[in-house]
C-alpha cells in the first residue's frame, strides 16, 4: 500500500515537473518569437545624418556641371539618379565662369527617418544653379535616389536687350505726353496734335485722363518707357508729376512721311 502511495506521488511530481518544463520551453520561444520580431524593426530607424552623402553628392554634381567628373562616377547615388544626372548636359564651354562651388544646401529630414530632402545651389562668377535632391536610406546607408537638374542653358542664356528706342520716336512721344497732361491738367487751352482717332478720342472722353481733376499746375514728364518697334508702330507708357501726384498713361504711336505721330490711347475691350 505504501508503496503504491508513493509510485503515484512519484509520478505526479514527474507531471508537475514536465508541465513546468514545457512552461519554460513556451516562455523561452515567445521570447525569442518578440526578440527576433524586435530586431528588424530598430532596423527600420536611420542611424546616422543624411549630410554627408548630400554633400558629397552636390560637390560631385558641381564637377560634373564644370565638366570635370563625369555623372557616372557621382558617389552615393542610385543608377537611377546617375542616368538623370547625365541625360542633362553640363554647362557649355563658352558659357563658363570659372568654377562652379557649393554655396549652400539645406537637408530636410526628421531624426531617424529613412528619407531626406535637399536644396542645393552652386555659383560661378555670374551664374546661379539650383537642384533639389531626394535621399533614401538604403542597405545602412544613405543614397541620392532622385534629383531634378538645372536648367543650364536657360540660365546661362545671354538676355535679350531691346533696342533704343530711335531718338525722332522718343522726342516725338515726349512732346505728346506732355501736350496731353497740360490739356487734361487745364494748362493748355487746347488738346495735343495727333491723329483723327486721338482727337475723337479725347472728345468722346475715352482717353486714360478723362476723368482727372484739373489742378491748373504745369506737369513734368519723369519718364517715357517704349515697347519694340514693330511695322512702323510702337507703344509708349508716360509718367509725369503734378505737385507731387503722379500722372501715368500709355498710348501708340505710327511712323509716318514727317516722323512720329501719336496715333491713339489703348481702350478696354
Amino acid at each position: 500500500m505504501r508503496g503504491g502511495a508513493g509510485s503515484a506521488l512519484i509520478r505526479r511530481r514527474r507531471v508537475r515537473l514536465d508541465l513546468l518544463l514545457g512552461a519554460l520551453v513556451i516562455l523561452a520561444v515567445a521570447a525569442a518569437f518578440v526578440v527576433h520580431q524586435g530586431t528588424p524593426s530598430s532596423q527600420h530607424l536611420a542611424s546616422s545624418s543624411p549630410d554627408p552623402a548630400a554633400t558629397a553628392f552636390a560637390q560631385a554634381y558641381l564637377l560634373y556641371l564644370d565638366g570635370a567628373r563625369p555623372a557616372r562616377s557621382l558617389p552615393d547615388a542610385s543608377d537611377r539618379v546617375r542616368a538623370i544626372a547625365g541625360g542633362a548636359p553640363p554647362i557649355p564651354v563658352l558659357a563658363r565662369r570659372g568654377p562652379v562651388k557649393l554655396a549652400s544646401m539645406r537637408v530636410t529630414y526628421v531624426r531617424g527617418a529613412l528619407s531626406a530632402q535637399a536644396a542645393v545651389v552652386g555659383r560661378d562668377r555670374a551664374h546661379r544653379f539650383g537642384f533639389p535632391l531626394e535621399l533614401r536610406y538604403l542597405r545602412g546607408r544613405w543614397q541620392v535616389v532622385y534629383m531634378i537638374p538645372p536648367d543650364v542653358y536657360t540660365i546661362t542664356a545671354t538676355p535679350y536687350r531691346q533696342p533704343a528706342a530711335p531718338q525722332p520716336l522718343r522726342q516725338a512721344a515726349a512732346v505728346f505726353a506732355l501736350d496731353y497732361a497740360e490739356y487734361r491738367e487745364g494748362t493748355r487751352p487746347s488738346p495735343p496734335a495727333g491723329s483723327s482717332t486721338v482727337a475723337q478720342q479725347i472728345a468722346a472722353r475715352r482717353d486714360p485722363l478723362a476723368g482727372t481733376v484739373p489742378s491748373h499746375v504745369e506737369p513734368r514728364v519723369v519718364s517715357v518707357t517704349f515697347g519694340p518697334v514693330v511695322g512702323g508702330t510702337a507703344a509708349a507708357n508716360a509718367t509725369l508729376t503734378d505737385r507731387g501726384r503722379k500722372l501715368r498713361f500709355g498710348f501708340d504711336l505710327r511712323q509716318a512721311a514727317g516722323g512720329w505721330q501719336a496715333w491713339g490711347f489703348p481702350e478696354a475691350g
